[in-house]
C-alpha cells in the first residue's frame, strides 16, 4: 500500500498543480 501511496502522491501532485494550483497549495503546503 505505501507504493501506492507514493504513486498516488505523485499523480496528484502533476493532476492538482496543472489543473488547481489553488486546491494544490491548500491541501499540501509548500
Amino acid at each position: 500500500m505505501q507504493k501506492q501511496a507514493e504513486l498516488y502522491r505523485g499523480k496528484a501532485k502533476t493532476v492538482y498543480s496543472t489543473e488547481n494550483p489553488d486546491l494544490f497549495g491548500a491541501r499540501i503546503p509548500q
